[in-house]
């Protein structure tokens, strides 16, 4: 009786980590700021990874950056500097880097 609660409460306790683990993300409507779409990521690089390449598909499609008043160059740079504060920034940086180059965009 005992094991088999014991499994029970191992089984809920992992399902629950596991959730701990996805990163999810909630976009909202402006003016009336309800949820308009949710999407949760296995993990944060995926999230990380995801939104890299979605800023690069806007600035191909000529929208403009997410910063109000800035230029795209802008605001690679600034995604930069603040890539620099981590661990990995330099090894992130790369990777924008080289995407933006795959993408035929100038890496700055």
């Amino acid at each position: 009786m005992i094991m088999r609660y014991g499994k029970t409460f191992c089984a809920c306790l992992a399902s629950v980590l596991a959730g701990c683990a996805a990163e999810t993300e909630f976009k909202l409507d402006p003016a009336t700021h309800a949820i308009t779409s949710k999407r949760t990521f296995r993990t944060h690089e995926e999230a990380w990874r995801t939104h890299l390449e979605e800023n690069i598909q806007a600035e191909i499609r000529g929208d403009p950056p997410p910063v109000r008043g800035e230029t795209w160059p802008q605001f690679w740079r600034g995604w930069y500097a603040s890539l620099r504060h981590t661990k990995d920034g330099e090894e992130r940086i790369a990777y924008v880097r080289a995407q933006r180059k795959a993408h035929g965009l100038n890496p700055y």
